[in-house]
């Protein structure tokens, strides 16, 4: 149970590190408005990092529950092959999907806590914080574009 636990935490820090990479790599492509958002997400996602190292396997093993029952996230949208083709609409897009995976992977990890619930209460917030400013960068961007 403890190494599932484990697995769990890696993971959770694994999706965390693969988002910084993902904002900074593409902020650096985007317009500078969305740049902006993007590098702001990377330094947040690098927090979210130091925040689950705070976790120890033991803390996710409540009343005999393995974490593992409520199941991994296996299934984050991957960037293309093709990335240089992508556009910031298509950004946004894949780092929603991302961020709401997100929201519900720290759900999973409250409901399993035995200790540390406030902390992954917070990143909950903070993901869905991710996910709407992402939402709204792309109905903006949206809106530009029909113009």
């Amino acid at each position: 149970m403890i190494d599932q636990a484990r697995q769990i935490l890696e993971f959770a820090v694994a999706k965390e590190k693969a988002a910084e990479a993902f904002y900074t790599r593409w902020s650096a492509k985007c317009p500078s408005d969305l740049a902006k958002v993007l590098h702001d997400l990377a330094r947040e996602e690098h927090s979210h990092q130091e925040k689950l190292s705070l976790v120890t396997p033991e803390d996710l093993i409540a009343e005999g529950v393995a974490p593992a029952e409520f199941g991994l996230i296996k299934d984050l949208p991957e960037v293309p092959e093709d990335e240089e083709d992508m556009t910031p609409l298509d950004i946004l897009s894949i780092a929603i999907q991302r961020e709401q995976a997100s929201v519900l992977l720290y759900e999973r990890l409250r409901a399993s806590a035995s200790r540390h619930e406030s902390l992954f209460e917070a990143l909950i917030e903070e993901e869905r914080r991710h996910k709407h400013r992402l939402e709204l960068q792309y109905a903006l961007l949206k809106t530009r574009m029909a113009r």
